[in-house]
């Protein structure tokens, strides 16, 4: 009679299971020497398998400690230590792509600690290398903001003064590009001055032009009012009128004739031959004695000097204004050229209005006049000629010492351009110090960390010397490929990285690019060989294995070499059980573990297992909601009383589904459980079309989902709404989700629904006998999960 007692333990005696899905509802595990575990992806494998590798979640068979075995696993967390975390650091940028292999090698004594030594300093190296890494980009980056100050300072400055270099071509300079320019600024002999650049502009047409004048000086004009002028000023602002007495003077005083009389005699007496000039009646013989009674002899004076005041006027003005004229005439360049015309224009029109004025004064002394001021106007007429004069001085000093001005004139034109960017040089010093102070600083830095990289790396080489080689795993890892007729690749050693290799193609090149599948299965093969291996100091710790779903993304012949170890692998750990019938192969592995969710392997390897009650154990991993369990599969044994035998809890996959369906607590798992049923067989197994099966099923069948209607009323179709949202379900499963089962609090109706379908497509016999087969294969409510 076999028990539960009678279960062999060689090990592991428990597995206590706490993370990921498990957190809410921890698992406990009684495993035996060999250990199945079936459960779809999801589900909670790998969490089980990386609970064994971990001490805290195992508990020993009593006399057992973990330092007694190795406990090897197989998972994707094995897969990326080999190719990925467990490979060399790049010794340089060239090796960076380089990825290599891990060997798989002999372990002799002292070994265990080199590696582990090597460990700790790759650790540490990878920390430094990154600081490496930092430290050269730091580094690289000081070198570069240094070296690009004075590019971006040879540009700037270039920029800033190239139109302004323009205006002074003439003086051929030859530094019209940025290197050129720069060098001639940076001149520490070359003084910024800020020289007028207008003033710069003339001199150079003056040094640098092809044919060269003197010029004449412009003369002045005099600037004193001459005396005849001055003491007579006076006489424009008086009345001047006559004080006779006669008859005649007083009738024209009355008229205020007196000065139109003296005008009109002045201008008409030679012509009127003794008649009026305006009434042609001849004049009194005593006309000229009774006119000259109207003018007294005060008067005469008057008008006398009024007249002398205007002869020194026009005098006077016309010698200033031939003077200041004539300089119109020399061939003089300057800048206040235009400035003389202006003011000489505005002379020659005041001078027209003072004459103006003088002789209507002339006409009518009784009215007072005022004349404009011209005495500024001559002065400021003359301030300008000295200037223009000063540059008529050197502009013929220039012409008389041409070759010292010219040179004299290109130092200025550069100590001025310099002036202009004083600023932006003065910006670079200060900013070259502080970039080469950093440059120093980050360089120092990468020394620093070079060193030590150095050192890390010497240590690394010195241990590795001592490890042993591990060739021999190459070779039977390719003996294992050749023997199982696989000529996909094989390994070789690579002639540049020792205990390194490459993996060949058929063809001879280097497979630089693995599928996943070829990546797993050269994982696999290390793991299978670590497995086998032998210390050579004859000592060997047993071996707990663990495999969790090795074949994912594995094509059908790798499947079949994977499965082929994997039951050599078992027939080891068998042997451990039986020692009245040693295997040929030894019995280093005194525990196993495999966890797949495909079903194909999962039948592959357990064939004939499920007979052997006392060393297997068979489980099943769901996945309820985000909670996860594990079930042990057992029943009772129908021949003996009170025994109990071990079921496998995967036949096939359509028959898997209706399991899950029988073991599903939740509403959103019911659902997606009938889903894929419905989905498998009648899509799949049928052939019905997947758009035209909800109106295969309710058109022609709508009666058998309709209910009783009321007296008066219509039927009942909430069955009938209840089967076509799980029909509507398998072309539309995202959308039946989001309205359907977010909403289901009851998963009975839907599984009436269910059975529904299968009787009014005829089908009541398949889903009895599937329903009673899944019963079958289930745990019982009694019987407690491990």
């Amino acid at each position: 009679m076999l028990t539960l007692e009678e279960k062999k333990c060689p090990a592991i005696k428990t597995i206590h299971v706490d993370t990921a899905t498990f957190t809410e509802k921890p698992a406990t595990i009684t495993p035996s020497v060999i250990n199945f575990f079936y459960g779809e992806n999801g589900t909670g494998k790998s969490t089980i398998a990386r609970s064994i590798g971990s001490p805290d979640h195992l508990e020993w068979v009593d006399g057992i400690t973990p330092d007694d075995y190795d406990i090897l696993i197989y998972n994707r967390d094995f897969v990326a230590d080999e190719f990925s975390i467990y490979n060399h650091a790049p010794a340089s940028d060239e090796d960076a792509g380089h990825k290599d292999l891990r060997g798989i090698y002999t372990i002799c004594k002292g070994n265990k600690e080199k590696e582990d030594q090597i460990a700790v300093l790759k650790e540490k190296q990878a920390d430094v290398i990154r600081r490496l890494k930092d430290a050269k980009a730091a580094h690289e980056k000081a070198k570069k903001d240094k070296d690009d100050l004075l590019p971006a300072l040879k540009h700037e400055i270039w920029d800033k003064l190239k139109t302004q270099y323009q205006k002074f071509r003439a003086a051929n300079l030859k530094i019209g590009k940025s290197e050129p320019f720069y060098r001639k600024m940076s001149d520490k002999n070359l003084t910024a001055f800020a020289h007028d650049p207008d003033e710069l502009e003339a001199t150079l047409q003056t040094a640098f032009a092809k044919e060269q004048t003197r010029y004449d000086e412009l003369s002045e004009a005099a600037e004193k009012i001459p005396a005849a002028i001055e003491e007579r000023l006076p006489m424009l602002s008086k009345i001047i009128t006559s004080s006779s007495e006669t008859p005649f003077a007083q009738f024209l005083k009355s008229l205020e004739a007196t000065d139109w009389l003296k005008t009109a005699h002045d201008r008409f007496s030679q012509h009127t031959h003794g008649k009026c000039p305006y009434c042609q009646q001849p004049l009194p013989e005593n006309f000229e004695a009774q006119l000259a009674s109207v003018f007294d002899e005060q008067y005469q004076e008057s008008t006398r000097q009024l007249s002398l005041l205007q002869t020194a006027y026009l005098t006077f003005t016309k010698t200033v204004m031939e003077t200041l004229v004539s300089n119109q005439q020399k061939q003089v360049s300057s800048t206040h050229r235009a400035e003389y015309d202006q003011q000489l224009e505005t002379l020659h029109d005041k001078i027209e209005i003072n004459q103006q004025r003088l002789a209507e004064k002339l006409k009518s002394p009784a009215q007072p006049i005022e004349l404009h001021p011209i005495l500024p106007i001559i002065q400021a007429l003359n301030r300008i000629i000295k200037a223009i004069n000063q540059e008529v001085r050197a502009h013929n000093a220039i012409i008389d010492d041409q070759k010292n001005q010219q040179k004299k004139c290109q130092q200025q034109i550069l100590e001025y351009l310099k002036s202009c960017v004083v600023d932006e040089l003065d910006a670079y010093r200060k900013n070259l110090k502080a970039a080469e102070k950093n440059f120093k600083t980050t360089e120092a830095d990468l020394q620093k960390i070079q060193d030590e990289n150095a050192a890390i790396e010497s240590e690394i080489a010195s241990l590795s010397k001592e490890i042993v080689s591990t060739v021999d795993a190459m070779n039977q890892i390719n003996d294992t490929l050749r023997s199982t007729g696989f000529q996909g690749f094989l390994l070789r050693e690579s002639p540049d990285y020792p205990n390194h290799y490459e993996i060949v193609r058929a063809d001879g090149s280097i497979a630089e690019n693995l599928s996943e599948g070829e990546l797993q299965f050269i994982a696999f093969l290390y793991f299978y060989h670590q497995v086998r291996g032998n210390r050579e100091d004859g000592l060997q710790k047993k071996k707990i294995v663990v495999i969790d779903d090795p074949v994912s993304s594995m094509d059908d012949g790798v499947l079949f070499i994977v499965g082929s170890l994997i039951r050599e692998m078992l027939h080891v750990c068998q042997g451990t059980t039986d020692y009245h019938n040693p295997q040929d192969w030894g019995t280093y592995i005194k525990q196993i573990f495999i966890l797949t969710h495909n079903i194909r392997f999962h039948t592959e390897i357990t064939d004939q297992m499920v007979q052997d009650f006392t060393a297997t154990n068979f489980y099943k991993v769901l996945k309820d909601g985000n909670r996860s369990s594990v079930h042990l599969c057992i029943k009772a044994d129908p021949a003996i009383l009170n025994s109990f035998i071990n079921y496998n809890p995967v036949q096939n996959s359509y028959q898997a589904l209706w399991t899950q369906l029988q073991e599903a607590t939740s509403t959103i798992s019911v659902i997606h459980a009938i889903r894929q049923i419905l989905d498998a067989y009648f899509i799949q197994m049928c052939s019905y079309d997947r758009n035209n099966l909800c109106t295969e099923v309710l058109k022609k069948h709508r009666d058998k989902f309709e209910g009783p209607a009321p007296e008066g009323g219509l039927p009942d179709l909430t069955k009938y709404h209840r089967a076509e949202a799980l029909l509507r379900y398998i072309s539309a499963p995202d959308s039946f989700g989001q309205h359907y089962v977010d909403n289901a609090n009851d998963a009975q109706p839907y599984l009436e629904a269910f059975h529904l379908i299968f009787t009014a497509m005829n089908q009541e016999q398949h889903y009895q006998k599937m329903m009673e087969t899944s019963r079958s294969v289930c745990i019982p409510q009694e019987t407690p999960a491990i």
